[in-house]
């Protein structure tokens, strides 16, 4: 995004006075730039991790969502005579890399709210630094985010399975890699990298053959109408909206 590879080129050249005034520079630039939902994001990160991490203990560490969809499901009839339709974006594994405290604790050794402050550091106070240690941190937060999904996923799974006669069709794809300080980037901004877009893509119950070495996200609608359709998917035809 244009907005964060400029503070990624003032990174180094000029450092803030203190976090306040960093802030303030996001918000008078986003604006400038009629960027409202990187202003939403802004206000949704420090809630998040300003707020609800200092006053909220438990809160923290605590189911970002995915639940909520296998509540939707349940109260779902998947046998009625018109196949349902179900797209769920699922957040856990996104920034900060709060999953709840169990799973933390699988990949962690020690006291997972001591280090708290490693995931409330932002992309712009870490640009340009190859910090090992905190990468490594982030990355037990990361993975115990990731299996906290992947149990979601499968309760998910069976619930829909369990369910209706029908035969069903799942498609899971992820939309962005982490950076972890590869190249003095964290996240996943600063640029297209092999780590942020190569990603996970895994359909079940559909066979058309050899899927193409390469797919791209742009073609996701085309790929999901024509199984819908029962038609020959036709890669490359997408469309891409920033």
């Amino acid at each position: 995004a244009p907005l964060l590879q400029e503070f990624e080129e003032r990174h180094g050249e000029e450092d803030w006075e203190s976090g306040l005034e960093k802030y303030k520079d996001f918000l008078i630039q986003a604006v400038k730039e009629k960027r409202p939902k990187s202003i939403l994001n802004g206000a949704s990160y420090i809630f998040k991790r300003k707020i609800i991490g200092k006053f909220g203990e438990e809160k923290y560490w605590s189911d970002d969502g995915a639940r909520y969809v296998l509540e939707d499901i349940k109260d779902m009839n998947l046998d009625q005579d018109d196949a349902t339709f179900v797209f769920a974006s699922f957040v856990e594994p996104h920034s900060s890399y709060t999953p709840p405290r169990e799973f933390a604790e699988r990949f962690f050794d020690g006291d997972i709210d001591s280090q708290r402050e490693i995931l409330n550091e932002t992309p712009s106070d870490l640009l340009g630094k190859q910090d090992e240690e905190k990468a490594e941190v982030m990355k037990d937060f990361y993975d115990g985010s990731l299996s906290y999904l992947d149990q979601m996923l499968e309760r998910i799974h069976k619930q829909v399975n369990e369910n209706t006669e029908r035969q069903n069709i799942f498609i899971f794809v992820g939309d962005h890699g982490e950076m972890f300080g590869n190249r003095g980037l964290w996240e996943h901004h600063g640029g297209f990298r092999e780590e942020v877009v190569n990603v996970p893509l895994i359909i079940e119950g559909y066979k058309q053959g050899k899927m193409r070495e390469v797919f791209e996200l742009k073609d996701m609608g085309g790929l999901v109408t024509s199984i819908v359709d029962n038609e020959e998917f036709d890669p490359g035809t997408g469309v891409a909206y920033s």
